[in-house]
């Protein structure tokens, strides 16, 4: 059985397997949620909730094609209907997430 995505992100990055969902939440989110995240942590401490939960799934992946389904049913989420994370994309960047993935996932060219 291959490794889960959060493994080989461990394995790949050097940290502990209890850093990887803030980890990678970190460096999946668009640039300007990572300068406002700590802000709006502290006035919304559930704010994140959703991305968290897409970035554990993600870990239990051993395929990047799978990963798909998960940003579909992350888009549907009607928290993602909010200002904030819509217009202002204070969310993970899918895109961000997917390169991520694919790094950590497949091997060089």
């Amino acid at each position: 059985m291959t490794a889960s995505f959060a493994e080989r992100f461990c394995k790949q990055y050097g940290i502990p397997p209890e850093r990887y969902v803030e980890e990678m939440l970190n460096r999946s989110l668009y640039p300007q949620a990572r300068w406002f995240a700590w802000l709006v942590n502290f006035v919304y401490s559930d704010y994140f909730y959703v991305d968290r939960e897409l970035i554990r799934d993600l870990g239990l992946l051993n395929r990047v094609e799978a990963m798909q389904r998960q940003f579909d049913e992350f888009h549907y989420q009607p928290v993602n209907r909010r200002f904030l994370r819509r217009q202002l994309r204070l969310r993970v960047s899918e895109r961000r997430a997917v390169r991520i993935a694919r790094e950590v996932m497949l091997p060089p060219a």
